[in-house]
Order: structure tokens, then sequence, then C-alpha cells
């Protein structure tokens, strides 16, 4: 087994342990909701029942956000053996992890590609843009060194790091989690305080979005 089938066996190793901590954690919250919910349910609800569910909500909770870490930590190191990939691919000439790295870039590398090849926006198609490199090499002068699709790639790797690439679907599962987890505390608070329950879980529901805001914009700019 050469170097990069065992790059890709890595990477199929991580994609598979993302899902599986999926198909465990996601079952193991949604127990947790139905243990509680029946407990508490068998003779109806009732303020006396605010501190049971409370309990059931933080144990969600703690569930939900540890697999959205977990996901995103194994995600880096799936994302951080990409030059690896691109590098063994460009001696090999082949391109369907390049591909599919180009289709996912961020918008700060699409940016450092549309500088670079001086363009006004970048192509969609992966294989428009290995034309654009190659008309942008075919003007260079004698004495410049050109780049092919794989250096210009590989240098918004050096410059970005995993940031490099976008959130590739993650942003909007990390969304529906944080406002799951919020609807779940407004009806476990209005037990106590009735209707005044939007108030604490809005408030709740902004800060985890100003979180995931911030953790995303580091990808625009």
């Amino acid at each position: 087994m050469d170097e990069y089938e065992q790059t890709i066996k890595l990477r199929e190793l991580w994609t598979r342990s993302i899902m599986i901590w999926g198909q465990v954690l996601i079952p193991l919250g949604a127990s947790i909701i139905a243990f509680f919910v029946y407990q508490t349910a068998k003779d109806g609800f009732s303020s006396n029942d605010f501190g049971t569910l409370l309990i059931g909500w933080f144990l969600f909770a703690i569930c939900m956000l540890y697999w959205r870490w977990i996901v995103h930590h194994i995600d880096e190191q799936l994302v951080a053996i990409y030059p690896v990939i691109l590098k063994l691919e460009s001696q090999k000439g082949w391109e369907t992890n390049t591909r599919y790295f180009y289709s996912n870039l961020s918008e700060k590398s699409k940016k450092r590609l549309i500088h670079e090849l001086g363009l006004e926006s970048l192509p969609h198609i992966y294989d428009d843009y290995v034309d654009e490199v190659s008309k942008k090499n075919k003007v260079k002068k004698v004495s410049e060194k050109g780049v092919d699709q794989y250096g210009l790639l590989l240098d918004c790797w050096r410059r970005y790091g995993v940031k490099a690439v976008s959130d590739r679907g993650h942003k909007p599962q990390d969304i529906a989690v944080d406002i799951i987890v919020v609807l779940l505390l407004c009806l476990v608070l209005s037990l106590i305080i009735g209707a005044w329950a939007w108030m604490p879980s809005v408030i709740l529901l902004l800060s985890l979005l100003y979180w995931r805001i911030k953790r995303y914009w580091g990808r625009l700019i």
C-alpha cells in the first residue's frame, strides 16, 4: 500500500468516525429527552417537574454540544491531511480529491485565487479553473515560473490552514442543534415563569448565534 492509499484510508476512517459519533449521540440525546418526558408526563406536567426536566435538558444539551464539538475536532484532523493529498495527486496527475478541495474552498481562498489569476470571479467548475490556470501560465514571461492548479490550492492551505475550506454543511447542523436546545429550554422554563420563558431563551439563542458567527466569520475574511 503506497502513501496515497494510506492517506485516503485515513481520510475515510475519520469520515466514518464522524458518522459513528452522530449515530451514537443523536439517539442518545433523543433517549434522554424521551426518558425525562415520560417520567414527568405520567401524572401530568406541573411546576413540581421543573427540576427533573431541567436535569434532562442539561444532559441533552451536554450530549448535543459534545457531538458538535467532537465532529468539528475530527473534521479539522481530516481537513489537515488535504495538503498531503494535493501533493500526491499532483505527482500522479490525479484530480479526484483536488476537485473536492476546490469545490469546498472558503471565501478567503476564493478571493486569493481570483487575485492570483486576475479574474473577476472564480469559475464554479473545476475544469474551467484549470483552463484559467493554463491561460495564466501562457502569458507569463519565460523567466517567470508558472504554477499549476495544485500549487495554487496548496498556497491557499499554507496561508489559511483549515480555514482554506468552507464549513461543508457543519454550520446548518450547528444552528439546528442550537435552536433545538433553546426551544427545549423555553418549554422547561415555561413551567415556572410561563410566557416569560421566551426572554432567557432568546438571550441564550442570540449568545449561541453570536458565538457561531464569530467562529465561521474567520472563514470569510
